[in-house]
């Protein structure tokens, strides 16, 4: 349908790789700022370990995800992929503190050089590679792509602003790290946002809407349909239907029938109760 998101088969081995790539960028970006004394640069590092933080938790989210059903969670482990974004919030109002203290005491009078340009620019550079690399990591990574990217942009602002720093005014560097500060502030409240929309099971009334009508189509009378997300794309719940007149094989084979084709085609995992007594 469309809008939906699609649930994709994790592959921890390629989050990995873009996990390295993302260390790597953000030791650039941090040597930039430390060595050539670009507040704005520092201040992207600063993102950038607070995203790599995150998606270390993603990586192990993503690996625990893919257990099978046990006694403790029967519906499987896949939610566990929420914990990246859970700890995204928490590095990312660490690095935004650690910014400001940062923007705070540094003041905005001091000698920027403009090879910090260059390090923002390469580690960004890397950083594109790895979002690239992410993407095709499944379910989970995409989402790690996905606030990675914002590195990627982060990275050509603070080159801007360190080469305006450079060659015309430490202010402007300033002025840019101050920009990529609240744009952190910014990101915390989006990905809380996201948190707590995931975490309301919050099912799709067309979807539900569809589901009743697949049933009333067979000859079912819909009594009520309850669908709650297990991860984006891919859902569970259960209904509860009258045969009203449907032989008792024929109504079980017609559910099955029906379940079989919601989990292929939707990602839907249906149980479905049958009240034979129509009276």
């Amino acid at each position: 349908m469309a809008g939906r998101t699609s649930y994709r088969e994790p592959r921890p081995v390629l989050l990995l790789l873009g996990l390295l790539l993302s260390g790597l960028g953000a030791t650039v970006k941090l040597y930039g700022g430390l060595r050539y004394e670009s507040r704005a640069v520092l201040v992207d590092g600063i993102t950038c370990i607070a995203n790599l933080a995150a998606g270390a938790i993603v990586l192990w989210g993503v690996t625990q995800s893919r257990r099978p059903p046990d006694l403790d969670h029967p519906y499987g482990h896949e939610r566990l992929v929420y914990t990246g974004i859970l700890f995204l919030v928490l590095a990312y109002a660490f690095s935004a503190g650690l910014a400001t203290g940062v923007l705070f005491y540094s003041g905005s009078h001091y000698r920027v050089r403009a090879e910090s340009a260059v390090y923002a620019l390469l580690g960004s550079t890397i950083y594109a590679v790895s979002v690239l690399v992410s993407r095709y990591s499944g379910s989970g990574g995409e989402s790690y792509a996905f606030f990675t990217f914002s590195e990627v942009l982060e990275g050509i602002v603070s080159a801007g602003a360190a080469l305006g720093g450079a060659e015309i005014s430490s202010l402007i560097d300033y002025i840019g790290a101050i920009g990529i500060t609240l744009y952190i502030f910014y990101e915390i409240a989006e990905e809380t946002g996201t948190l707590v929309k995931l975490l309301s099971d919050a099912a799709e009334p067309a979807l539900v809407r569809r589901v009743k009508r697949e049933l009333e189509n067979l000859g079912f009378k819909v009594e009520w349909v309850r669908l709650r997300p297990s991860v984006p794309g891919r859902y569970i719940g259960d209904a509860l239907v009258k045969a009203q007149g449907i032989p008792p094989d024929i109504a079980d084979l017609l559910i099955d029938e029906l379940a079989e084709n919601l989990k292929k085609e939707e990602n839907i995992e249906l149980t479905v109760h049958i009240d034979y007594n129509t009276a």
